[in-house]
């Protein structure tokens, strides 16, 4: 094991691992990969919704270790920063992707607007996959970032990761109670809503990330002469998705043409929520720390711009991408559309999320920055 990595540093491996989870998530919505009729196979590749995991995991290590060292000198400038550094990571490029979305709705109210800008819409079990349909998972990782903060500083302080767990759970208990209660629009109306869907009841694989990252930093993982971490990540993670897997064969039915989303059956759901999580984050373990023929392949610069041009990739999907490239492409085979996806991606992070964000973290406040260039014009 790498013992020289006690201070953050960028992981090239973990970026592409973006990539990894948002072609999951894509093969879940449109496979590519020939299964020559093979129910089971299908069924496999269709646990790809858990993508979605991974990036949780990974989110957790990578905020807790991007940002854990700057907690002590928590104070208004670094929450400013924090949270310009998060505007800027998620926002833009969301709203560039819902405006052109609504504008093909019609008859669209301001609340639904308010919803979706707000991202409010993914605490409603009615509306999380309304406008950009994959943005649910956006509203989790906002509520992360809103309390990331506050767990560091408890953290900090000694408090025990199962204690902070406990307290988001008891949270969303409470938010559960009040939306069962009141149940407006959908808003915490059902466990299983608040379970899969909200940070309340997904803060495990953040914490799990926060938890993996703290033990990388502080050099406590024991080290092993070949790449163990790495090994249990990939085995564990396969050996789970076919539990997964397992579990949506044994409840498939034929009217739901052997799509069967196992984190909704009893047994998949401790699988997917609690299982899985520690499998993806062996894997991001070992991604960070050792030093094999994985970590240099997804070290390579094709690798490194799928893995910065995959945030656009996850949120083309399902939304107003398929609905365009299927109007004038019809008849076109889920590999083209994948190709045309990422070659689309690719540009927009080159060309528009890159630049945005770079102007955006700039060290002068961005409205001024807006106010010179305006004045410049001006005078010209």
């Amino acid at each position: 094991m790498n013992k020289s990595l006690t201070t953050p540093a960028y992981l090239p491996a973990l970026t592409a691992l973006r990539a990894i989870a948002a072609f999951m998530v894509f093969l879940h919505h449109k496979n590519f990969i020939p299964t020559f009729g093979n129910q089971f196979a299908e069924i496999f590749i269709f646990q790809g919704y858990t993508g979605v995991s991974l990036f949780f995991v990974l989110s957790g290590f990578l905020i807790h270790r991007n940002y854990v060292l700057k907690i002590p000198n928590f104070n208004f400038g670094f929450l400013k920063s924090y949270f310009l550094n998060r505007f800027a990571r998620i926002y833009p490029m969301y709203f560039l992707v819902l405006v052109v979305t609504m504008m093909n709705f019609r008859q669209v109210d301001s609340f639904f607007w308010f919803l979706q800008l707000s991202l409010f819409k993914g605490f409603s079990d009615l509306f999380k996959f309304s406008g950009v349909a994959t943005s649910w998972s956006l509203t989790v990782e906002e509520c992360f970032y809103f309390f990331f903060p506050i767990l560091a500083l408890l953290r900090n302080r000694k408090v025990n990761y199962f204690i902070l767990l406990a307290g988001i759970y008891l949270i969303g208990y409470g938010l559960l109670q009040l939306g069962s209660s009141f149940n407006f629009i959908g808003f915490f109306t059902s466990f299983t809503f608040v379970s899969l869907y909200t940070f309340f009841g997904r803060a495990f694989e953040f914490i799990l990330g926060m938890w993996a990252s703290e033990l990388v930093l502080n050099n406590k993982l024991k080290s092993f002469t070949k790449p163990l971490y790495t090994y249990a990540g990939v085995v564990g993670s396969i050996l789970t998705l076919l539990i997964l897997t397992f579990i949506s064969w044994h409840y498939r039915k034929d009217d739901f043409e052997f799509q069967i989303v196992s984190m909704f059956i009893s047994e998949g759901f401790w699988v997917h929520q609690f299982i899985l999580p520690v499998a993806f984050a062996l894997l991001i373990v070992g991604l960070s720390v050792e030093k094999t023929i994985l970590q240099k392949l997804f070290s390579y610069d094709f690798f490194q711009l799928l893995g910065k041009s995959s945030y656009v990739f996850y949120l083309l999907q399902g939304g107003i991408f398929y609905l365009y490239f299927e109007r004038y492409f019809p008849g076109s085979e889920n590999i083209v559309l994948f190709l045309a996806m990422a070659l689309v991606s690719i540009l927009m992070f080159l060309f528009l999320e890159d630049p945005i964000n770079r102007l955006i973290r700039r060290k002068e406040n961005i409205f001024l920055e807006l106010k010179k260039l305006f004045t410049r014009r001006q005078t010209s």
